[in-house]
């Protein structure tokens, strides 16, 4: 029980963090309506921020050429990969937000 206070003390930070900011909080779980509108997100992406989420989700190995086809399953990606999609599309997929996304998912 003792342990519980500290971290209700984190998520209520958190909470009053992203409330101050005036952002949307990540989903506490990436549930299927979540994991849906990241879809319909990621589905309306010019070419270059696509070539961008294929990198997060993918690595830098896997070079895709025009007209490739792929499938992200979003049903099973990790949450991290989920909540770091969602913030580089939260900040318009702009070079920052897709430098600091690299770093989260373990890329160079």
């Amino acid at each position: 029980m003792l342990a519980a206070a500290p971290l209700a003390k984190e998520v209520d930070l958190i909470e009053a963090l992203a409330h101050a900011q005036h952002q949307p909080r990540p989903p506490r779980s990436w549930t299927y309506e979540h994991r849906h509108r990241l879809t319909e997100r990621v589905a309306r992406l010019d070419a270059d921020s696509l070539q961008r989420v294929l990198v997060l989700v993918f690595g830098d190995a896997n070079r895709f050429r025009p007209r490739d086809e792929f499938t992200i399953d979003f049903e099973g990606l990790d949450r991290g990969v989920c909540a770091t999609l969602d913030a580089f599309l939260d900040a318009e997929c702009s070079p920052q937000a897709y430098t600091r996304a690299r770093v989260k998912v373990g890329l160079p």
